[in-house]
């Protein structure tokens, strides 16, 4: 009996002809999607399985994608995954936990298509430079009062669109 249980770091990157939807849909065995493993693919969609994984530094990057579905069971999403995607949607899948939602650093970088950002209702740490240079990003709406936010340096900036009225209640400190 085979099972995926990882795609490993670069597996399919630049690989010109794995375009369209990709369907992982069916990989319940999976527990990550490694390091560059799709980048640079003109992958237009994904669907990803149920089952609790990691989504991997860079793993979609400067792919086709115009919005991706963040599953409720993942928790890390690594440094670069979706940077120089078209992305004008993101959407992430309702929480039934408590675990903290991890988005790396770069994740979401000079996105310029991303409008608005809605975060899941979970505890959520935005690393660095996280949605840098997302000049159309107009309005974020935060978790919960009761949840806890982290920020790192330079996590919204350059976002001159960007309109808060408020800042998530646990942020504590603001980096630069």
């Amino acid at each position: 009996n085979n099972k995926v249980v990882k795609i490993l770091n670069q597996a399919f990157m630049d690989c010109p002809k794995l375009g369209g939807e990709l369907d992982l849909s069916k990989l319940d065995d999976l527990v990550e999607i490694d390091y560059q493993a799709f980048m640079n693919t003109p992958i237009t969609s994904v669907r990803f399985p149920d089952n609790e994984f990691t989504l991997g530094t860079a793993a979609f990057r400067a792919c086709k994608l115009a919005s991706v579905i963040i599953p409720n069971k993942v928790y890390q999403i690594g440094g670069s995954c979706f940077r120089a995607n078209p992305l004008s949607t993101v959407e992430f899948e309702p929480r039934k936990d408590r675990k903290w939602l991890m988005i790396g650093d770069y994740c979401f970088y000079q996105n310029d298509y991303m409008k608005n950002i809605k975060f899941p209702d979970c505890d959520l740490n935005i690393g660095k430079e996280t949605f840098y240079g997302c000049r159309n990003l107009e309005t974020i709406t935060w978790p919960s009062d009761e949840r806890n936010v982290t920020l790192s340096s330079g996590s919204f900036y350059w976002c001159p669109k960007l309109s808060m009225t408020r800042l998530h209640p646990s942020i504590s400190y603001v980096p630069d």
